[in-house]
């Protein structure tokens, strides 16, 4: 089983911003992702159908440490498309603009670091991408 190794940055309003390692790997039909944060022994996984909703889980551990696991899959106006999830693992994901369709130009790697500026909740992320979906009908 090859493990993956995505760094990314990590950042907590008392420590700073440091490098994070995100181990991705396939377990079954399933991907896993785990790290430990900085300044801790603790590892936070996620095991989800897709890397996308693995991460997610991940960052709401993360979240609830009050760190913020900087990638561009943490910007509020990335999501997969169900096509991603479903053939590439949900790696790639689309920079939203309300009211336009995904462009073939806006996808990202969802593990491409990114800076703290551009983070957003889980909770944030996924109401922004909800009204995107309105915003299209």
């Amino acid at each position: 089983m090859e493990t993956d190794l995505y760094t990314v940055s990590a950042y907590h309003e008392k420590h700073g911003v440091h490098d994070l390692v995100l181990e991705v790997r396939e377990v079954d039909d399933d991907y896993l992702i785990a790290c430990t944060l900085p300044f801790s022994e603790q590892e936070l996984t996620g095991q989800a159908a897709d890397c996308f909703d693995a991460l997610q889980i991940v960052r709401r551990e993360a979240e609830r440490q009050d760190w913020r696991i900087c990638c561009k899959g943490s910007r509020k106006n990335v999501w997969p498309s169900a096509m991603s999830r479903e053939m590439g693992g949900g790696v790639t994901a689309y920079l939203l603009e309300m009211g336009q369709q995904g462009r073939t130009d806006s996808l990202v790697d969802i593990f491409e670091r990114d800076t703290p500026e551009f983070y957003s909740s889980v909770a944030d992320q996924a109401a922004f991408a909800d009204a995107w979906f309105e915003s299209i009908r």
